[in-house]
């Protein structure tokens, strides 16, 4: 019973560590509002334009600018202070939620806006991916980076597999407008402040392969 109990513990190890647990929730919950956002987004441009070939011109905005900038970001998270750069991008996220909302608010008639801002959301993204990555290996002692790196994975998996299914069904049971669908991505504005919270160890190297 103990032995169950302490590999319980054992566990969630990473969880003891106050900077990892503001920092996971500030992650999660940028997962989630994205997630939800890239449905709003897509339904908002399908109901502007009614074809198919936009829904892809969406996905294509928020991925392409990091095929360009992966070098750079794994740069600037090498190269600058990661507690930072996180918060910057993170503040970029809140901008880009609210221009989203800003355009669906106003009824645009036009896709290239959206384009645009979805472009910016794909260079904060380009850069929040790598910097997050780099910045985990300091908020947790060696020993228990791989339990951190393990929870770290489920806190992203989690909602990028469920919540567009719910979502989705969702704003078609409720026929919810696309300005209705933007305010989950607010949280944002709150959030980018909780890595600021996280006590970083600038002398912590990675854990040794």
């Amino acid at each position: 019973m103990a032995a169950s109990e302490n590999s319980s513990a054992s566990g969630r190890i990473a969880f003891t560590y106050p900077s990892f647990v503001l920092f996971q929730l500030a992650r999660f919950f940028i997962v989630l509002a994205g997630e939800m956002q890239s449905v709003a987004v897509g339904w908002q441009v399908y109901e502007i334009t009614k074809r198919p070939l936009d829904l892809g011109l969406v996905g294509l905005a928020q991925f392409l600018p990091g095929i360009f900038l992966f070098l750079v970001a794994g740069h600037a998270a090498d190269r600058y202070d990661r507690r930072v750069l996180i918060v910057s991008c993170y503040s970029g996220y809140a901008i880009c939620a609210g221009s989203l909302l800003y355009l669906a608010l106003h009824g645009v008639h036009s896709v290239y806006p959206i384009y645009a801002v979805l472009v910016l959301w794909g260079v904060v993204r380009s850069f929040s991916g790598p910097v997050g990555r780099a910045l985990l290996p300091q908020l947790v002692p060696e020993k228990d980076f791989i339990n951190a790196v393990a929870w770290a994975s489920s806190s992203i998996s989690a909602p990028s597999s469920s919540v567009p299914h719910w979502v989705g069904s969702s704003m078609r049971l409720l026929a919810a407008p696309p300005p209705c669908t933007h305010f989950p991505s607010l949280p944002r504005l709150p959030l980018r402040s909780l890595p600021c919270k996280s006590r970083c160890n600038r002398n912590r190297a990675l854990p040794s392969r």
